[in-house]
């Protein structure tokens, strides 16, 4: 397994791992990079070894490209491969906040709601534009805006980038039960009644500074929640 980002900024180290026993004896780790990415001069490797790979951003990409990272674990004594691994990597513009390779599910929900131009892709401009009544036109989890990827949504860290939503609206992340992770942004001041009830995977929350008050079962059924940040005043 290759371990690393899914998406290359600026530079990315990327390492491997293996359960399998037989890497024994003296072996030596080939890297390559494939793909539109690469190809169009945008991701490069710029040094390599047995145990890491370092992928640079070269430039500002006009849009989004992939390229696959390969390894190839070879015998030193007759170049023959004893393991190969492959990880699918995107660059994109800085622009970009959210693209479907890195978060399928919240991609369809915004693209099927008209929050976004593009189907791949939304833009920091695009996030900043939405509002609360957007994400949550009524008060249910049926009506929000998420309950139709709910059983699919596993994090939302992009919602940082949505900083034209002032609050968490009533139950709008409601049984997002796989939902481990979210980056609440700093223009929030209230989370409304029930808005991650029964999000039985969610893990922590940062609580923003400007964060005033918080509704009625807010976190109910929130059964993986281990710890909580709140504001300092």
């Amino acid at each position: 397994t290759i371990n690393g980002a899914t998406k290359v900024d600026s530079e990315e180290i990327y390492t491997w791992s293996t359960t399998t026993q037989d890497v024994n004896g003296s072996f030596y780790a080939e890297w390559s990079l494939t793909g539109a990415a690469m190809n169009s001069g945008y991701l490069q490797i710029v040094s390599q070894n047995n145990e890491q790979s370092v992928l640079k951003l070269i430039g500002i990409p006009d849009n989004i490209y992939n390229a696959t990272l390969t390894l190839k674990l070879k015998k030193s004594s007759n170049n023959s491969t004893i393991l190969t691994a492959t990880k699918n990597i995107t660059v994109s513009n800085p622009d970009i906040a959210i693209t479907r390779s890195s978060n399928g599910p919240i991609m369809n929900v915004m693209y099927n709601k008209g929050l976004c131009a593009n189907s791949d892709y939304m833009t920091k401009e695009e996030c900043a534009a939405v509002t609360e009544s957007q994400l949550q036109p009524g008060t249910s989890g049926s009506t929000s805006i998420f309950s139709s990827q709910k059983s699919k949504i596993t994090s939302f860290d992009e919602f940082k980038y949505f900083t034209g939503v002032k609050s968490i609206p009533r139950s709008c992340f409601y049984q997002c039960q796989h939902l481990i992770s979210i980056t609440i942004p700093d223009s929030v001041t209230y989370f409304d009644i029930g808005c991650f009830e029964y999000c039985y995977e969610l893990k922590h929350i940062n609580i923003p500074n400007g964060v005033t008050s918080l509704g009625e079962r807010c976190f109910s059924i929130c059964r993986a929640l281990t710890s909580i940040t709140i504001p300092d005043s």
